[in-house]
Parts: structure tokens; sequence; C-alpha cells
């Protein structure tokens, strides 16, 4: 050990011969990890955040808010490619520092076109000023969290390794850095694919991109367990800087562990080949020039160990078989013969499996569709109501009906829209404004309650469901899905017998129901709402739609018929001239009603059934007979 390097911590007091800045690495990397975390910490993301709208990409949900911004899945109108969605807050576009650095990851990505690195798909401006970047969407998962649940196989962690360093091969061929290699920024597909993601600090340094520098003096680049000496010491990176990571990553891959100070040699902690122990440590040598001298080269070292001990275990494999099959094949054929003759002979092919029947539901066994609707019974009721409100998920099946072919009256019912845009809360009110169920103002999920359907919308889900389920034996042919009575609607809110179905709760009972559902209470003032409409004395989580089930049930096991979507149901006139009359309404109150006064059986009424609004929902019942409402 050098004496001039050697000396205490003066943190921990522990002797050490790599000390920068008075610390041993220990030390270092915990000080380092928590300034990163701090900095990374999310923030409440802004008002104006909380929508957008990008020509040609159909917004669908959100995927993520942190301190940077907002991630949403999106589909472009062109090709109905599912991408992501990376837009900036407006506190960091309007920031030159770091609008230049997104400027510039976007230009680093552009320049790069690998199987194993997330594609770019566009980069621009939304129609608020806010920076977006736009790239393909990856169905499944990081890498960091297949290791969070547990160590994978080696022949698999060998793949995921040597496909991050072809992609990373590619980027150096372009001149591209990454500079913060982990397991977070690897994406692992639901189909095995595996792309390396998030060159958000990547560090152009060849060609066109060679001007590319950003100040530091925000964030240290890097995270510390894959951080080169070099990069802690003095900010200095080059390839030999991912090669550094990415023997990090080799050890966690085949260990399930990160190498930290003096670590134990991974053929000491997993069944893995030892000759892996020599290319780690060359990768994670403190001097950079003693690594490999590129990607290429440590990718070679790793597939020739992983082909060599490939083809040794094939021998022996093979030797082992070969005297295995020698031996039992006359075992074998003779146990065959024997079960398939005892087979015919003496069992009976096990009964079809029967579906379970709607009539079979109970509040404590929901009947469930093909569509994972949830239903239960009604006292005094003919019909199943569902349990939630209709949800996105749910709603946005009958739009992918196309892999069977409906009838024409479900395809031309789906021309059959009238009306373009949806009422959408501003500072003045309900306006009119361009958008739909998918972009009804403000971010959902797919276990939100749709919004933004008016009563066409809803007859279509109802015809089509039924028409769906009929098809595929799940319910019987005089069965049918439909939206409920008025009557229906308040015997299922448990208030029928002692309120009249057009009458304001009594005053006993709104205040424990406010309290118990999502109306708007004072949470609603921190985002768009009028100055004159009042709110209740009460705040929740939700200052929009809340996630269906979100609040108690009743006592028929309902979630939501007060509260958050304002639910299209039937009401049946008196008879005029031997004729009835059906007229429309919206029972139950939503999210944009804060006044007790407005929580009445009918909220508001219309016979519009075009009116398209960012709080209208609705609520499916299943008839068991073909009587109607």
């Amino acid at each position: 050990m050098d004496a001039e390097t050697t000396s205490l911590c003066a943190q921990c007091g522990a002797v050490s011969a790599r000390r920068i800045e008075g610390l041993c690495p220990s030390c270092l990397a915990a000080g380092a990890a928590s300034a990163l975390t701090a900095l990374l910490q999310p923030k409440p993301a802004e008002a104006g955040d909380l929508a957008v709208q990008i020509d040609g990409v159909d917004i669908e949900s959100v995927l993520g808010v942190g301190a940077m911004g907002i991630v949403y899945r999106g589909v472009r109108e062109d090709t109905d490619e599912p991408i992501a969605i990376k837009v900036l807050a407006h506190s960091i576009s309007e920031d030159a520092e770091m609008a230049e650095r997104f400027r510039r990851e976007a230009e680093a990505l552009a320049s790069l076109d690998h199987p194993n690195i997330v594609r770019i798909v566009s980069v621009g401006e939304t129609e608020d000023g806010r920076y977006y970047l736009a790239m393909e969407l990856v169905e499944g998962c990081d890498l960091r969290r297949l290791l969070d649940a547990g160590r994978i196989g080696t022949d698999q962690a060998l793949d995921i390794f040597i496909k991050v360093c072809h992609g990373l091969e590619s980027a150096h061929g372009k001149g591209v850095i990454h500079r913060d290699i982990k397991p977070a920024n690897i994406l692992v597909g639901n189909d095995g694919k595996v792309k390396v993601a998030d060159f958000g600090i990547a560090k152009a340094v060849a060609g066109s991109l060679s001007s590319f520098t950003l100040t530091q003096t925000r964030e240290a680049f890097g995270t510390p367990y894959y951080m080169a000496p070099e990069v802690a010491r003095r900010g200095v990176a080059d390839e030999r800087a991912d090669i550094y990571a990415l023997g990090v990553l080799l050890y966690q891959l085949l260990t399930g562990q990160v190498p930290m100070g003096s670590f134990t040699p991974a053929s000491k902690i997993a069944d893995v080949p030892s000759q892996f122990d020599a290319v780690i440590t060359r990768a994670m040598s403190d001097d950079a020039t003693k690594r490999h001298a590129s990607v290429r080269e440590l990718r070679t070292a790793v597939e020739h160990i992983r082909d060599s001990q490939t083809v040794a275990a094939k021998r022996r494999r093979l030797w082992t078989m070969t005297a295995l099959i020698a031996g039992c094949a006359a075992a074998i054929a003779l146990a065959a013969m024997i079960g398939i003759w005892w087979q015919r002979e003496t069992s009976q092919p096990p009964p079809p499996p029967t579906p379970r029947y709607p009539t079979t539901a109970s509040k404590e066994q929901p009947w469930e569709n093909s569509l994972g609707m949830k239903f239960v019974p009604v006292p005094g009721l003919r019909s199943l109501f569902s349990v939630y409100e209709t949800r996105r998920s749910e709603y946005a099946q009958s739009f992918a009906s196309g892999r069977v072919a409906p009838p024409p009256w479900i395809e031309d019912s789906l021309k059959a829209r009238t009306i373009d845009g949806i009422l959408i809360l501003t500072a003045n009110g309900w306006s009119m404004g361009d958008g739909s169920w998918r972009q009804p103002g403000f971010p959902q999920t797919d276990e939100h309650p749709v919004v933004g359907v008016n009563f066409h919308d809803c007859r279509v889900f109802c015809d089509w469901l039924t028409w769906k389920e009929q098809r595929e034996g799940r319910i019987g042919p005089a069965m049918r899905y439909r939206l409920p009575s008025s009557r229906e609607w308040a015997q299922a809110s448990g208030c029928a017998n002692d309120e009249d179905a057009d009458s304001p709760l009594r005053p006993d009972k709104v205040a424990p129901l406010l309290a118990s559902a999502n109306f708007a209470g004072e949470e609603v003032l921190q985002f768009v709402w009028p100055a004159a409409w009042p709110t209740w004395k009460h705040r929740d989580d939700y200052p929009h739609t809340a996630p269906s089930g979100s609040f108690p049930a009743n006592l028929y096991g309902l979630h939501d018929l007060f509260g958050n979507a304002a639910e299209w149901v039937i009401i049946q006139r008196p008879a005029l001239e031997g004729k009835s009359t059906p007229s429309l309404a919206l029972r139950g109150g939503s999210w944009a009603l804060g006044i007790p006064d407005s929580v009445v059986y009918s909220a508001r009424e219309s016979d519009n059934k075009a009116i398209v609004s960012g709080d209208h929902g609705f609520r499916v019942v299943l008839d068991l007979d073909d009587t109607a409402p």
C-alpha cells in the first residue's frame, strides 16, 4: 500500500488506500447516493402539467410524474403506434440550462439507431410551450425490478448483458457515452427484447455533437455504485467509464449483489465459471488504461466464456442422455403402452367445465363477465348491478372489437357520433373544447371511470357487450346489458324506501355522504376551478375522478353511486296518449359538484342525448330476463 495515499477516512476513521476529499470509497458512495436521492426526489406537478396537447398524438394516460415533468402514454394517430412522451414541466422548459440539456439529450438519441437502444420518435414543443421527447414504448419493466424480485438465471443474465453491450457499442460508434449505465436504465420487454434507455446524461464526444457540454453545478452525473473512479474524482468520462459500469452490472447480474470495496469474486457467491472473475476485475480497474479497450472487447470476452461453458455442458449432457436413453428406452416404451391401454379401458373423459351463470351472483361472490366487470344483485330487482362505474379499460375494449367482425349495426352505431369535442372545466365554467373520453381535460388511468360519454355512447357499449357475450355463450339469449332506470338506481342507492327519487337527501344524510364520496371539496381549488362556484367544506385526495372503488361500498356492495362520475340513467315518464315517454337523467352528482343542494338523486337532468361532459359517466346493469325497465 502506497504510504503517500494511505490515510484515515475523515468520516468513519477506516484506513483507506483510495481517498477522495478525505473520505474512503464507502463513505463517498453513501454521501453521493444521499445527495443524488435528495436531488431526484419527485416534486409535485404544476397545475399546467396535468394536461397536454401534442399534434398528431392521442394522449391516453399518465405513466409517471416526477421532478422534471410528466411521462405520458400516447398513440400516434398516423400509425397507431403506442409511444411514451416525456414532457418537461413549465419551470424546467423556461430554464435555459435545463432546456439545453433536454435538447442535447434529443440530439444524442436522434443519432442512435439500434435494436438495443430505445428509439426516438419525435422531438418538439407542446401547444403551451413545453419541450417533449416522444420515444417507443417498451411493454415490460426495467432490469432493477427484475433483480429486486430475485436473482435471475445465468443464461438470462448473460443474454441481457450481451444485448446491453451491443447497444453501447453502437452508441460509442456514434460518439455518444451513456454515463449512467445501471439496471433502472435498462428495459426488458415482455417479448424478451432488451433496450438501453435514458441517455439524458449522455455526452457526445465526436462528430457534429462534439460541442455538447453542460454545466454540472446542479448535479453529479452518474450513480455512485456504477461511477468510475476518474468520474468521481475529476468528472471526466470517456468510453472506459461505461466499461467500468458494465463490470459492475455484470457482477450484479451474476450474483444479485453490487460490488463494494474489496468485493468477493462472483464465482465464490454464485455458481458461475471463475473466468468471469478476471473479466469483472479488469473492467472495474481503478486505472482506466488497464480496462478493456472497448465494449466490443468486453462483450467478446464474456461470449467466449459463455460459449465454452455451453459446449462443455452440451457434451456432458449428451453422454448422460445417451446412457439414460439406452438403458431405459424399452421400459419407457412399455410403460407408455400400458398407460395408454389403461387410460382407454378405465378412464372416462372429464365433464366439460360449466361456466358460472349470472344468476349465481351474490354480494359475497359477484359474477364477473368477459371484460372483468363484476356484478351483484340488488334486492327487489330482476337485474344485476355493476359494482363499479364503467372503467376506461372496459370501455376501450369495445373499440378493439375489430378482432372479431361485429354485425353491421354496431359498425353503423360507432360512426353515428355527431358531436366533436367535450365540455371541459375552465375558470369560466364548462366550455366546449377539443377532447374525448381519452382526453377529458385531466389525467386518468385505466382504473378510473370513463367520462366524456353521452347516452348514445353508453347504448352502443351495452349493445356491443350484449352481442359479444351472447355470441360467446356467457349470458342467455334473453339477457341483455343496458343502462339502469331511475327507479332501479334509487333502489340500488339504498335510500329508495325513505326518499323520493327526485327529492334532495335529508340533511342528516348529506354530511356523512359527502365525507365518504368524491365531490368537489377544497382540494379542487389547487387546479382550475371557477371562482364563483362553491365547494364542500371537506377535502379528499381527488381533485378530479378517483380510481373506481377508492371509496367504501354501500350496503349492497356498490361503489361510487354518489360522486365521482354522474351516471346516465333512464326515466320513464307517465304515459301520454297511450305512449310512454322515456327521458334521460344524470344521477348521484360528480367530482365537479360541491354544495349539499346538488346532492340529489337527479343531480342534473337532461333530455339532450348528445351532451358530452368531463364528469358524465355510466354504470350498466344486466337484465336476467327480457323485461324492459
